[in-house]
């Protein structure tokens, strides 16, 4: 068990799972692990109790975890803390240009306002020009 302990990663990503209080929450982080039978990587799950100063996760967001020193462990098996929320639940940004997002369109305001207006003028009812009398 102490070789166990000595070998926990600095940081750690992962979802949080479940808040049994409001400064602890349980993780789930996923490992990959190499299977010498079939010489393929495979998904492990591993659960870790993590101190939550700040108070402000939810279920379902996506943390990284830091170690904690030893001495300032509430409990034995509450060896990380939260010390940011990289992905709230809900509040998707485009990696590439850092806009909010909701699947394929952007939430921006002034993008959403442009698109509506495209859309309004390609819907609109062209009027027919009266044909000059011959």
């Amino acid at each position: 068990m102490a070789a166990q302990v000595a070998n926990l990663p600095s940081l750690i990503i992962g979802r949080v799972l479940t808040k049994s209080n409001t400064t602890t929450a349980i993780i789930r982080v996923l490992q990959m692990q190499l299977d010498d039978k079939f010489d393929m990587f495979f998904n492990k799950r591993i659960d870790y109790k993590a101190f939550d100063k700040q108070e402000k996760t939810k279920v379902g967001d996506i943390v990284l975890l830091k170690k904690r020193p030893t001495l300032d462990c509430r409990y034995p098996l509450e060896r990380y803390e939260i010390s940011e929320i990289v992905y709230e639940l809900g509040r998707i940004k485009d990696p590439l240009t850092g806009r909010p997002c909701n699947g394929l369109r952007y939430l921006d305001e002034s993008f959403v306002a442009k698109e509506r207006e495209d859309q309004l003028k390609r819907s609109a009812p062209t009027t027919l020009n009266a044909l000059p009398n011959e």
